[in-house]
């Protein structure tokens, strides 16, 4: 698969992994050249589209120089499909762009800002505003985690107290891209993705919803398309559960001082375990308890059980 020569001068990559895009590519791509920021290159890797992807996105990069497509010659899945564009980070920055979301013009141009006026931050993102199929907002909005400042346990904290991650879409320093490496192949890998960004380095959010984050009927970017159409994905019917060992597993192979560890585990374990809280009654769905522990006392002492199980597997 080849990109063909981009200008080589940009300041940021954007990469946009597609399959079979065709009711919403039109308008990301609309919507990501009439950014106000425009010192990017946009690279597209189609992943064996059969449907009229590959003539919608022959059309626009004949208009724009900036856009540069790919096509692979069969399915690969939809992990491995994100994890090739991971190699287009040459560019100081680099943003992802999911072919079914759309973009408020000031977005990259005030991401852009917010890196370069934060040298320790990793990753910008704005807050998330939620539109359905038709681009109508829904009036949901997701606050993204800001952690300018904080030491290592409060900005984990910080990641783990919430149950929406849309800063896997944010733009970041490609130098931190590339030091994580390939994409993980499980459900909830991007998840696990903002984690490892997180050990890098702050997070910086600027406090206005400028990414529209699409959640349709069926949305073919989220964690369901993954476990449906990716070869790479095993089925893994305790979805949080198995996240919540995935990203203790990647703190423990961080190697992180002990103090550190024991702080970061202290902080998943009181943020994971809050009775009738969104992670906690995911995990009592799929193990099948429920509301049966109700205590903060017991959830603390389960999710403690489940680190334990994670890090004696590392």
């Amino acid at each position: 698969m080849s990109f063909g020569h981009a200008s080589g001068r940009a300041r940021v990559t954007i990469a946009l992994p597609v399959y079979n895009g065709e009711d919403y590519l039109e308008q990301a791509l609309g919507d990501l050249l009439a950014q106000d920021y425009a010192d990017f290159d946009l690279y597209v890797s189609d992943n064996a589209s059969t449907d009229r992807t590959p003539q919608i996105l022959a059309d626009v990069a004949a208009s724009d120089r900036r856009v540069h497509i790919a096509r692979h010659t069969h399915n690969i899945g939809g992990y491995r499909n994100f994890d090739s564009v991971i190699q287009l980070a040459r560019t100081p920055y680099f943003l992802f762009a999911a072919h079914d979301d759309r973009w408020d013009p000031r977005y990259l141009g005030r991401v852009v800002e917010a890196l370069d006026s934060n040298p320790r931050a990793v990753l910008a993102c704005t807050d998330s505003a939620v539109i359905d199929e038709h681009a109508n907002r829904t009036g949901k909005i997701y606050p993204a985690v800001h952690t300018v400042g904080r030491d290592l346990p409060d900005r984990i904290g910080t990641l783990v107290s919430q149950f929406a991650w849309l800063e896997m879409y944010g733009l970041m320093r490609s130098e931190s891209l590339r030091s994580i490496g390939p994409f993980k192949s499980y459900i909830g890998a991007d998840v696990n993705f903002i984690l490892e960004m997180t050990i890098l380095g702050e997070i910086v959010t600027v406090r206005e919803p400028l990414f529209l984050y699409r959640m349709a009927s069926e949305r073919v970017t989220d964690h369901a398309y993954y476990a449906s159409r990716s070869p790479m994905s095993p089925h893994e019917p305790e979805t949080y559960t198995s996240l919540v060992k995935h990203l203790y597993r990647t703190l423990v192979r961080a190697r992180l001082p002990e103090p550190t560890l024991f702080a970061v585990r202290r902080t998943m374990v009181e943020a994971i375990g809050i009775p009738g809280g969104e992670w906690f009654a995911a995990i009592g769905a799929e193990r099948r308890f429920n509301g049966a522990i109700a205590s903060p006392q017991a959830a603390h002492l389960y999710v403690a059980a489940l680190l334990d199980e994670a890090a004696a597997t590392v």
